[in-house]
């Protein structure tokens, strides 16, 4: 009896540990934010990815167990850890990456999970464990914050120091709803040959991620520094304009991503402007004039600095200072006009245009010559991006735009798509956006509606974004597992055909499309 306890605490510790990870994974994907990580479980069927209906239904039978049938509480548990174990095989061992802050947690999470149970030796320990997992998860998070909000304030402050002893730094800033990450590599390519670049590595864009860069990579030789500004609340920018003031700002967008965690549009805008009222005061900053909150953003700028000179526009539109044309595709290569130059680069996807055209008025506000900017600009590929044009084995292309669905950017990948010449069949695969707060069905009713016209198929692999699809449809197919859907496309894509990702899909399904 006591070797068959002991098998039963080590099942059950097998379960926690599967569980937490999965958790911490989910968290550590949203920073372990508490206001996205609401977000995710109240908005975007989190619920449904940190647990499966199995899991729930035995945890229900926990539930019936320990009121009315006490006497099975350990069968109740036990087929409640084997529904984790079996949750595991389908869906894969969910884990983070393994930081310090990751493994204090698990190992706190852990040490608590055993000793409850142990300190109370009943069943019903058990249960109460198995059930109120996520709740301790959150208290030790929570628990660590102010350790976090000190040291990092302490961080900060050295990062801005050591800025400050480098008086000949220029600094490059750029936030804004999307496009953040393509122009910062943009303009890196543009002036890497007549500066010694430092820049922020991937999406890297938070207080703490800039902090770290400056402290462990910034030299003497550096000359140029770029960084990436991200935010989910007002003030967020602010602090890293503290960090290192800006003396030249591009503001890429301001949009509805992200909604959900500042609250209203006004607030989002407010945010995405302290880029432009914490720079230099003899900075200049760049504004996509054809974003289309922008001119909230703005307003908010010049009610407390009227008139600011440092502010250029770019844009299709009219009264843009720096104005530009559409993005074409020719031979599926990007081509554009600003301030009546033509420039015509190796890139696919046409909403990249706007993201070049901030980038080339950097490069020239840098002092880089016209001609050598159109020549490099010539050199631009998708290599330089996250959002990339894979040629399959089996002959069909795959346009992977999923590293960051937001609406404007949806609906340009879906033009991108229908301006591709010799295509076949044309297939999307999508997990939808994230964060739109109250605009979430409007947005994806939006985006479908026009991918509806677009694409023979539409592949989408959360079942609750059926409902946005327009009723008359009917050729789509829900696929929630990343076998499946692998599966699906083996059997269907053939030769000359294409594939859309859009919003963020299994590890294993971008391992599939981006097979060479």
């Amino acid at each position: 009896m006591f070797n068959l306890f002991l098998v039963f605490v080590f099942l059950f510790l097998l379960a926690i540990f599967t569980k937490t990870l999965r958790f911490l994974h989910f968290a550590q994907k949203r920073w372990f934010r508490i206001d996205r990580l609401k977000v995710f479980v109240f908005q975007e069927s989190g619920i449904s990815q940190l647990s499966s209906p199995i899991n729930i239904f035995f945890c229900g039978l926990l539930i019936v167990a320990l009121v009315s049938a006490p006497q099975f509480n350990m069968y109740a548990v036990l087929l409640v850890i084997l529904a984790e174990i079996f949750s595991v095989w389908q869906k894969g061992l969910y884990r983070p990456r393994f930081t310090l802050k990751v493994l204090l947690l698990l190992g706190l999470t852990l040490a608590t999970s055993l000793l409850i149970p142990v300190y109370f030796s009943q069943f019903p320990a058990f249960l109460a464990v198995f059930l109120l997992l996520p709740a301790i998860l959150m208290f030790y998070i929570i628990v660590l914050k102010p350790f976090e909000f000190i040291v990092f304030k302490t961080l900060y402050k050295l990062a801005e120091i050591k800025v400050k002893l480098h008086p000949n730094l220029k600094v490059v800033a750029i936030t804004g709803s999307f496009g953040k990450s393509s122009t910062k590599e943009f303009i890196s390519a543009l002036v890497e040959k007549d500066f010694n670049v430092l820049k922020t590595p991937k999406n890297t864009n938070t207080e703490i991620g800039i902090t770290k860069l400056i402290l462990k990579n910034l030299k003497k030789s550096h000359n140029l520094l770029i960084l990436e500004m991200g935010a989910y609340k007002k003030g967020e920018i602010q602090t890293m304009c503290q960090i290192a003031r800006p003396h030249i700002s591009v503001l890429t967008a301001v949009d509805v991503q992200h909604l959900a965690l500042f609250g209203s549009k006004t607030k989002l805008a407010q945010a995405k402007a302290e880029i432009l009222l914490h720079m230099h005061d003899t900075a200049t900053a760049f504004v996509n004039l054809d974003s289309r909150a922008v001119a909230t953003a703005l307003n908010y700028v010049y009610a407390q600095s009227p008139l600011d000179m440092r502010i250029q526009t770019y844009g299709k539109a009219p009264n843009s200072q720096h104005k530009m044309s559409a993005g074409k595709l020719q031979d599926k290569h990007l081509i554009f006009n600003l301030d009546k130059i033509s420039y015509k680069t190796q890139i696919y996807g046409t909403h990249f245009a706007n993201n070049i055209a901030a980038a080339i008025l950097v490069a020239q506000k840098l002092g880089i010559k016209a001609d050598v900017i159109k020549k490099r600009v010539s050199k631009l590929s998708n290599n330089l991006i996250t959002s990339q044009l894979h040629h399959h084995p089996k002959k069909f292309l795959v346009f992977n735009d999923s590293f960051n669905s937001n609406p404007q950017g949806f609906l340009a990948a879906i033009d991108t798509i229908k301006q591709t010449p010799n295509v076949k069949h044309k297939y999307l695969l999508t997990s939808g956006m994230l964060e739109l707060g109250s605009l979430n069905a409007r947005e994806h009713r939006k985006v479908f509606a026009q991918a509806c016209k677009v694409f023979d198929k539409i592949i989408i692999t959360k079942k609750h974004l059926v409902q946005y699809l327009p009723k008359s449809y009917k050729n789509y197919k829900v696929l929630t597992q990343p076998q499946e859907i692998i599966d699906y496309f083996n059997k269907t894509l053939k030769p000359s055909d294409i594939v859309l990702l859009e919003g963020r899909t299994f590890e294993l399904v971008c391992k599939y499309f981006q097979k060479k």
